[in-house]
């Protein structure tokens, strides 16, 4: 990978803030911008390290965030999202129909579909300007529609496959624009971070957990293995080398 300048959304903590240690420590790494809302909290520094503020639920945010990264660079080589909500408070996934509400319904795909199409249209410019483009976000197996064989999760699993196919028309159009770029769509697996905090007492009997830096060192790995493909505009793939069904 062509890799001199990356971007992290969601840096704050869990996979994203160990896709920043895992980026400052690559010799060929020269800086990495790490965002978040919460950029105070982003509890680590480095030479090669850039805090940003941004405001995903803001499109006008990733405008201003842009700005701010054109101070120290000119391109973007590896972008990687990884925002994401599954639960908040008393707000939990649905295991039926019933429990489905707009509020929570609207702001899951708020916050899981809308962020990565706005970094790509506030930082369309700066991807264009790298050599090879690798574009890639969180996604989750339970957005796979023929995966699906349990049900449950209304609004998480819908907003996942939204994103899913919101990153593949974009990678379609950004194959126009720069036939170098590749895409990426990552199942991370089960990972100790607070999304997954009140499922992993059951997700231990079922699923190997992961520390967010093997998570971040797997992902990492996993798209290098992946970069030589070109049948495909963009790849739907688990942490462990599955091509996902869509």
């Amino acid at each position: 990978m062509n890799l001199e300048v990356a971007c992290v959304l969601g840096a704050s903590r869990g996979i994203g803030l160990a896709f920043v240690k895992k980026l400052v420590e690559k010799p060929e790494v020269k800086i990495v911008f790490a965002m978040a809302r919460t950029v105070e909290q982003i509890d680590y520094s480095h030479p090669k390290l850039v805090k940003i503020y941004l405001d995903a639920a803001n499109e006008e945010s990733f405008f201003q965030a842009k700005e701010q990264m054109q101070k120290s660079a000119d391109h973007i080589d590896l972008l990687i999202n990884c925002i994401g909500f599954l639960h908040e408070n008393e707000v939990l996934p649905e295991r039926k129909i019933d429990e489905v509400n707009t509020e929570n319904f609207v702001h899951s795909l708020k916050i899981n579909v809308l962020p990565s199409i706005f970094m790509l249209k506030a930082f369309k410019d700066m991807l264009r300007e790298s050599e090879a483009p690798v574009i890639a976000s969180l996604s989750a197996k339970v957005g796979s529609i023929g995966d699906n064989r349990m049900g449950g999760w209304y609004s998480y699993r819908i907003s996942k496959t939204a994103l899913n196919m919101a990153l593949k028309t974009a990678a379609i159009e950004f194959q126009r624009m720069k036939s170098s770029s590749r895409f990426f769509l990552l199942h991370p697996g089960t990972t100790k971070t607070k999304l997954s905090e009140p499922f992993l007492k059951f997700a231990k009997s079922k699923y190997k957990i992961h520390d967010p830096e093997d998570t971040a060192k797997n992902l990492l790995n996993l798209i290098n293995r992946n970069l030589d493909q070109k049948e495909e505009p963009i790849l739907f793939l688990s942490w462990d080398g599955e091509r996902l069904s869509w």
